[in-house]
This record gives structure tokens, C-alpha cells and sequence, in this order.
């Protein structure tokens, strides 16, 4: 391993007010940590990155098929997971961390232990790529979503298939985007073309559909407590739904370009929207209201808050650098040269992980005096 020492950077300090400790303020800035180095590909490829719940493992998907778990604090490697026969696109911890879920393009979902890095099982029957992949909040459940129209539910512990969902039709007889369950277990969300599905988890009886996008929706986002669903459409606008009635709260518009990424902050108070029009903006969740405009030079394609809500890190397409901002004010924190998207940050929020050039990821400590 590389020490990061040797990555060029250009980093700005930020004065961060908290009014809870009398107005105290604080430096906040990023300093490089390491560089951890994949396996080579020729590929074109940004790897999936995930932090396991206590923030001490990252797991980093490749287009050879294998996933790697890394230590954060030392930025060794501590396994290799092979398996696959295809890229792999999508990771997610079990909510205790002791499982990995990983999705392929070879049409499978594996499982595998994180202590032993021991495969568990394999879940095959998309056919097709898999899209999404998400563990229910106890972590006995784990939600897949695929290319061949389907969403499906599976026992995370036995690997065994519990229900396909009804295929719905809708205007295009559409694939399944994305499958979520909302943070108190209640909701399944899935995703079709223009419509997105709310199921109830327990009876998993179909509750409402939500429909008012003029173009296809690329992804959906949870606030944390599970009450508001935010989508992203190709038609320019996101959009705050209440997941119990089904009912449109606020149209976010203003963006120039089809929104293709979102997140909201861990209070949820605020919606961040990531664009073809080269920016990034940050709404008032409860108004709608646009609080800030976050400039690129490219499409932004990650978005990551801090676990304290005060950061954002964003990365576009077009640039060799990934930014940081104060989330209360929009102004560039730190801009990291070399870093790509994805982006995100540890659970501790002491951490961001980066995509960096070809075959790396770099990590940056986040220091706060």
C-alpha cells in the first residue's frame, strides 16, 4: 500500500459555527490517509464503496468480479472476496455488520461473512443484472431488486427465497430500478419507469403507487425517520412524497438537467439533489425552498453527508477532484485532488472515502479542532 502522502491536494479551511457549544468555532479540514490499490482492469469503472456499520471496514466492488474488505485504520487489506463472475455494483452491510451483500451483473447476489470472509450463500433468479440490494432494519431480510422486473425478498441468514413481487405493469413494463425499506421496517419501496411502489413489509400487500414525474425516475431516497420519500427524474425535478398517505408534499425545481442522485441529511432536514447541469443543491426538506447551489464541471454523481450533518462531499464526472462543503451554507470546504466518485463517509464521520485514478481508493481523515 501507498501512502497518500504522494497524492496532490489543494485544501481550505472552514470556520464551523456550533451553536450548541456557545457559538464555539471550529477548523474543519481533510488530510490524505492512504491510498488502497485494487485490482488492475482496463475498464472504465467506479467502484462501489460501502463502510460496515462501525466504520472499520470499507468494502470496494471491482469490474473483476471480486470484492475487497480494507482495515480504515491501517489501509491494509484484510481479504479478497471471489466469487462472481461479473462487475459488481452494488454493496450493502447487514445493519450488525457480520454480513456483506454484494450485487452483480452476473445476475446474483452473494452473501458473505465478514470475519471469515466465508461465501454463505448465493442468490440467483434475476436473470438479469441486479440493480439494488438492501437489508431490512433487523437485518433477517434482505430486498433485491433486477433487470427482469421483479423485486424479491430473501432470509439474509439461510440465503432462502421468500417472495418474488407481483410483477405490476406499468407504462413500459418496466425493469425494477431500486428497492429500499424505510428505517423503522414498516415500508418496502420499489421502483419502475416513472412509478414508484410502496409496500407494506409485513403483509407485503401493495399500499400506494406514487405518480407525478413526467420521465423516468432514476433513484429514490428515505429521510431518516421514514416519513418523506424524496425521487429523482430525467424531467428535472425531485420530488418530496409523505410515505404513509401516498401524498405529493413539494416539487424541487430549478435544476437544468435530468437529477439523477439524492440524499438527505441525517436529521433530514435537508434534500441534496445531484444534476446533469453540473451542480449540486441543497433544499429545505419541510419547504422545499432551495438553500444552496453547489457548482461542478460535470454531472454530480455522489452525494454523502457527514453523521453529523454539518459536511457534504460531492463528485462530478468531469472533474479530478471531489469536494467537501458546509452543508448550512454551501461554501467549499475542501477540494481533494485526485478523488472521483463515489464518495462517503465513515459512520464516524472521521473518515471519506473516495474512487481515485484507475485501480485506487483513497481515504482522507477528517479533522476537526
Amino acid at each position: 500500500m501507498r501512502r497518500a502522502g504522494v497524492v496532490p491536494l489543494f485544501i481550505s479551511l472552514l470556520m464551523l459555527t456550533n451553536a450548541s457549544q456557545s457559538q464555539q468555532r471550529r477548523t474543519v479540514s481533510l488530510q490524505p490517509r492512504a491510498v488502497l490499490t485494487g485490482p488492475r482492469t482496463r475498464a472504465r469503472y467506479q467502484y462501489p464503496l460501502a463502510f460496515s456499520p462501525d466504520g472499520r471496514t470499507l468494502a470496494v466492488g471491482s469490474h473483476n468480479g471480486t470484492v475487497q474488505l480494507w482495515d480504515v485504520v491501517t489501509g491494509q487489506r484484510r481479504a479478497t472476496l471471489t466469487g462472481h463472475t461479473g462487475p459488481v455494483y452494488k454493496l450493502v452491510f447487514s445493519p450488525d455488520g457480520r454480513t456483506l451483500a454484494s450485487g452483480s451483473e452476473d445476475d446474483t447476489v452473494n452473501l458473505w461473512d465478514t470475519v471469515t470472509g466465508r461465501l454463505k450463500a448465493t442468490l440467483a433468479g434475476h436473470e438479469r443484472y441486479v440493480s439494488a440490494v438492501s437489508f431490512s432494519p433487523d437485518g433477517r431480510t434482505l430486498a433485491t431488486a433486477g433487470f427482469n422486473k421483479t423485486a424479491r425478498l430473501w432470509d439474509s441468514a439461510t440465503g432462502r427465497l421468500i417472495i418474488t413481487f407481483p410483477d405490476v405493469k406499468t407504462d413500459k413494463n418496466s425493469d425494477v430500478y431500486d428497492v429500499a425499506f424505510s428505517s423503522d421496517g414498516q415500508t418496502l419501496a420499489t421502483l419502475s419507469y416513472t412509478v414508484v411502489y410502496l409496500w407494506d413489509a409485513a403483509s407485503r400487500q401493495l399500499r400506494t403507487t406514487l405518480r407525478g414525474h413526467k420521465s423516468t425516475i432514476y433513484t429514490f431516497a428515505y429521510s431518516s425517520d421514514g416519513r418523506t420519500l424524496a425521487t429523482a427524474s430525467r424531467d428535472g425535478t425531485a420530488k418530496l412524497w409523505d410515505v404513509e398517505s401516498g401524498e405529493l408534499k413539494a416539487t424541487l425545481e430549478g435544476h437544468k438537467g435530468r437529477v439523477r442522485r439524492l440524499a438527505f441529511s441525517p436529521d433530514g432536514r435537508t434534500l441534496a439533489t445531484g444534476s446533469d447541469d453540473k451542480t449540486a443543491r441543497l433544499w429545505d426538506a419541510a419547504t422545499g425552498e432551495l438553500r444552496a447551489t453547489l457548482p461542478h464541471k460535470g454531472t454530480v454523481w455522489s452525494l454523502s453527508f457527514s453523521p453529523d450533518g454539518r459536511l457534504i462531499a460531492t463528485a462530478s464526472d468531469n472533474e479530478r477532484a471531489a469536494k467537501v462543503w458546509d452543508a448550512a451554507t454551501g461554501q467549499l470546504v475542501a477540494e481533494l485532488v485526485g478523488g472521483r466518485y463515489p464518495v462517503a463517509f465513515s459512520p464516524d464521520g472521521r473518515v471519506l472515502a473516495t474512487a481515485g485514478e484507475k485501480n485506487t481508493v483513497l481515504l482522507w481523515d477528517v479533522v476537526v479542532r
